[in-house]
């Protein structure tokens, strides 16, 4: 019975089961194919209190697009097509990434969740124009996707074309990825040891 407590033990660490949060984003953007070069402009506001949150961008799919390189600002980094990693080590940490259109624009998201209070770490996805004016959306600073690090699991704002945009786009959709063999497996193992204990008594 020991040894399986301490098997479930190493399974769970090995899962990851540190605090913070993974999904995934997908946005259809066929509307914006063959109107021009765009510039993906990804942020991280760093908290009033300064702690150190990080943002990683993976598993870029980009529906026949293609993606390079323009600036990456403060405590941002990215490798072409495969990620982008944002950490708050400044006020404004963005990487801006020029963005020839494909028909649809994927990626995960994965995050820390270190609560800054009052004003919490803040990500925000936002697409340029060339003339430097951002495609318009219902969000409050014309982002397609934001959340700001304020809880266990930060809540994803998406917003869609705004009333005064002519390309006509819908919100991203966000979901959760399905768990993996790790997850699946420590549950297993968890159950397997609380039948056991039920078992002996």
């Amino acid at each position: 019975m020991k040894n399986l407590a301490v098997l479930v033990g190493m399974t769970l660490a090995a899962a990851g089961l540190a605090s913070g949060s993974t999904f995934n984003v997908a946005w259809d953007s066929t509307a914006l194919v063959g109107t021009g070069q765009y510039i993906f402009d990804f942020a991280l506001q760093q908290g009033s209190s300064a702690v150190l949150n990080s943002v990683i961008l993976s598993n870029f799919h980009l529906g026949g697009g293609s993606v390079g390189g323009l600036a990456a600002i403060g405590g941002a980094s990215y490798i072409l097509g495969v990620s982008v990693t944002l950490n708050s080590t400044q006020a404004s940490n963005f990487a801006l990434l020029v963005w020839n259109t494909g028909t649809t624009v994927s990626f995960t998201v994965t995050t820390t969740n270190i609560v800054d209070s009052p004003i919490p770490t803040t990500f925000q996805w936002r697409v340029m124009r060339q003339g430097g004016h951002y495609l318009g959306t219902t969000g409050l600073v014309s982002e397609l996707m934001s959340f700001n690090i304020s809880s266990g699991t930060p809540m994803v704002g998406v917003y869609g074309q705004s009333a005064s945009e002519p390309l006509s786009f819908s919100a991203p959709v966000i979901s959760t990825p399905e768990p993996n063999s790790w997850m699946l497996l420590s549950t297993g193992l968890v159950g397997l040891c609380l039948l056991r204990r039920v078992s002996l008594g």
